[in-house]
C-alpha cells in the first residue's frame, strides 16, 4: 500500500468514526482496522489519533473554503446566496458525515482539543459575513443568520425534521430547501 493511498484511507475511515462515534469514543485501533491499515499508520502518517481528528476538519474546511470561494465575487447578491444554500445543502446531503463530524463537537465530544471551530470553520464563515451583511435586511445579525442556516442544514441532513426521519426522503428535502430559500429571502434583500 502506498503512503498517499494509505493516508487517504486513514482520513476517510477517521472521518466517518468520528462523525458517527465522536473523537473520544473512536479508538486508533477502530480507525485502522477500518481503514485496513496497521494501527502504527496513524503515527506514521499523522503522528497521533489527535492529529487524524485535525486532518479530518482540515480537510473538511478545505472543501467549504472552496465551496464559499466557488460563489464569493464582488457584488454578492441574495441570488449569489441562493445558489451556495443550494450547493451547501448539496454537498452536506452527499457527504453527511460532514455534517455529523460538527454535530458531535457541538455535543461537547473532544473538549480537550481546542480551537477546531477557530481554525476550521471561522476562516470561511469570516469570509461569507460581510458579503451578507451587505445584503442583509436592517436589525438582521449576518452572523448568527449565517450560522443558524448552516446548524439547520446539518442538522436536517443528519435527523430529519422534528416529525419526519433522518435525512427525509426527496419530498421532505424538497420542502426543507424551500423552506431555506423561503428565509434567505426574508432575511436578505
Amino acid at each position: 500500500m502506498t503512503e498517499q493511498t494509505s493516508r487517504a484511507r486513514l482520513l476517510h475511515a477517521a472521518a466517518r468514526l468520528f462523525a458517527e462515534l465522536g473523537y473520544d469514543q473512536t479508538t486508533s485501533t477502530l480507525i485502522a482496522g477500518a481503514a485496513g491499515v496497521p494501527v502504527e499508520e496513524i503515527a506514521s502518517e499523522f503522528g497521533g489519533r489527535r492529529a487524524l481528528y485535525l486532518a479530518v476538519y482540515q480537510e473538511a474546511q478545505s472543501h467549504d473554503l472552496q465551496l464559499v470561494s466557488d460563489h464569493m465575487r464582488p457584488g454578492f447578491t441574495r441570488d449569489d446566496y441562493h445558489r451556495l444554500i443550494d450547493d451547501y445543502i448539496d454537498s452536506i446531503e452527499g457527504s453527511p458525515y460532514l455534517a455529523a463530524l460538527w454535530i458531535q463537537r457541538w455535543m461537547n465530544d473532544a473538549t480537550d482539543i481546542r480551537d477546531v471551530e477557530q481554525s476550521y470553520a471561522k476562516p470561511q464563515t469570516e469570509r461569507l459575513i460581510p458579503a451578507l451583511a451587505a445584503i442583509a435586511r436592517d436589525g438582521v445579525d449576518a452572523e448568527l443568520t449565517l450560522l443558524t442556516l448552516v446548524w439547520t442544514i446539518q442538522m436536517h441532513t443528519v435527523a430529519g425534521s422534528p416529525l419526519g426521519t433522518p435525512g427525509g426522503g426527496p419530498r421532505e428535502r424538497a420542502r426543507f430547501r424551500a423552506h431555506v430559500h423561503t428565509l434567505v429571502d426574508a432575511l436578505f434583500v
